[in-house]
């Protein structure tokens, strides 16, 4: 099977699920799935495994929707370099610690879908140097208490942004003239909202869709929000979720 290419619906409940998994170095497409907690030695076993795959353009790795341990997440965050060539990268429900350096290296990747347990304002600039990047779904579990001022030449072919986390993320978005210059379609949290809009959204030339995940159910508050959101020049779509 060393030829292969294409393997999807792996489904990570032991050690024996894996096991000479690297050794598929013609794989260009990986989809796998893991329980609830992924712990040693299989986190470590994985991890080597498919940061030996270098010529992966698609991967894809489902786990629960409960963080995992620490431990686990920093293996996978500490890979050495890999995957030069990928263009999509989903770790969906999959929590790292933070946003991997490795990441930042990964020029052909168009299609992003990354959990954390913290950011900084740095990670989302450099997420912002991507080249490719043309869709970026970003969760963190917490965020940091400044603006993210996303600015001119960042993200400069990203078309769709999601951006959610436990705190209302309209305090922390922030745009600057010039950035995000392709961007039609936002999708944000506002967990809490404390009344405000991500700053600079009228930087926004093309955006036409705006999606909010809304937890408060005040619908006085929502309709707020939603004509303040209609006030954007270019009259997108405004969807309270």
């Amino acid at each position: 099977m060393k030829s292969l290419h294409t393997l999807r619906g792996l489904d990570v409940k032991s050690l024996k699920c894996f096991m000479g998994l690297s050794e598929l170095t013609n794989l260009r497409e990986l989809r796998m799935s893991v329980g609830l907690s992924l712990a040693s030695p299989k986190a470590d076993a994985l991890a080597c495994s498919i940061g030996k795959l270098y010529n992966l353009e698609r991967l894809s790795i489902s786990g629960s929707d409960h963080v995992v341990e620490r431990v686990d997440s920093q293996l996978l965050g500490s890979l050495s370099n890999p995957f030069r060539h990928i263009e999509r990268l989903e770790l969906h429900c999959w929590w790292l610690w933070r946003v991997p350096k490795w990441l930042f290296g990964l020029h052909c990747l168009r299609f992003l879908k990354l959990s954390v347990e913290e950011t900084s304002t740095q990670d989302i600039h450099l997420l912002g140097e991507l080249p490719s990047l043309i869709h970026l779904e970003f969760e963190a579990l917490e965020i940091p208490n400044e603006r993210a001022m996303i600015g001119t030449g960042l993200f400069p072919v990203l078309e769709f942004l999601k951006v959610s986390s436990g705190k209302d993320t309209t305090v922390y978005l922030a745009f600057e003239a010039g950035a995000m210059p392709s961007l039609r379609t936002l999708w944000f949290s506002a967990c809490d909202w404390v009344g405000t809009i991500p700053v600079g959204m009228e930087h926004l030339l093309h955006l036409q869709e705006i999606k909010v995940y809304w937890f408060p159910n005040d619908k006085d508050v929502g309709d707020t929000l939603k004509e303040t959101l209609l006030m954007h020049p270019n009259h997108p779509s405004v969807t309270l979720l």
